[in-house]
């Protein structure tokens, strides 16, 4: 696992994670309240308050403001603030790159019991980066963040059972729950297992639903090798258990 998969990876997990923040026209409407309680010490106005300078919602993007509301938050031992100062020192955001750094954050915000420090901690273990290489502590990490019902913790499960320790039935079961809660690679991992019969009986018609689910490229070119397999009432098939995933997976979010 290279440095630069790292950092997408990362960047991934992030972006999932932020996308759950407050809605744009919220925060627009309300940057000079958070400012002000940012001001008079609130860690989570200041957490809040850094995601409006990271993301220029109601203020234009300044990654050194940003990166200073959340170093004041983490003093608080507020751990969000404690994940990104580590994401931000990993990335050089308003911050001189420095891993070691990182993983110190991302350490005081996992104890916290912040998943996705924990998620991402447990990369820097498995990599080596910013730290002594650890495949067991890597693991210690992922299975925390997945027992918290976590999706990116969850999937680094499934990976360490297909990459590592080559236990494609304790992947799958691990890939299953990621993707039941909408981790688009772990569904198509899934998809892909379903179809080539790794860790699970071979079926198309579930494989074709869940790469459906995953929609991205490399997703959509192996759904077409597996629709050539299948006949059009499998397609049929496949297409309406699509539909029913989605349905249970937007209600299991709500």
């Amino acid at each position: 696992m290279n440095a630069c998969r790292i950092l997408l990876l990362c960047f991934a997990i992030a972006f999932s994670y932020s996308s759950s923040a407050q809605p744009t026209n919220y925060l627009h409407a309300k940057f000079h309240e958070y400012q002000t309680n940012a001001e008079a010490g609130n860690a989570w106005a200041q957490v809040t308050l850094g995601y409006c300078y990271a993301h220029g919602k109601g203020v234009e993007t300044n990654y050194v403001e940003a990166f200073n509301w959340y170093r004041k938050a983490a003093a608080q031992t507020n751990a969000s603030a404690q994940a990104e100062v580590g994401y931000f020192y990993a990335n050089g955001l308003g911050v001189t790159t420095n891993y070691v750094e990182a993983v110190r954050w991302y350490r005081k915000a996992a104890e916290n019991k912040d998943a996705w420090a924990r998620v991402t901690l447990g990369i820097c273990y498995e990599s080596g980066l910013g730290v002594d290489r650890n495949l067991t502590e890597a693991v210690k990490q992922y299975r925390l963040a997945a027992d918290q019902n976590d999706p990116w913790g969850q999937y680094e499960m499934g990976s360490y059972y297909t990459f590592q320790a080559t236990n494609y039935f304790a992947a799958v079961s691990w890939y299953r729950k990621a993707a039941e809660n909408n981790n688009t690679l772990a569904q198509y991992y899934l998809g892909e297992y379903y179809a080539n019969g790794q860790g699970v009986k071979t079926n198309l018609v579930e494989a074709y639903a869940w790469l459906t689910l995953a929609a991205d490229e490399s997703a959509a070119k192996l759904l077409q090798t597996v629709e050539k397999q299948m006949s059009l009432q499998q397609i049929s098939d496949a297409k309406k258990r699509a539909e029913e995933l989605k349905a249970k997976i937007k209600t299991k979010r709500n």
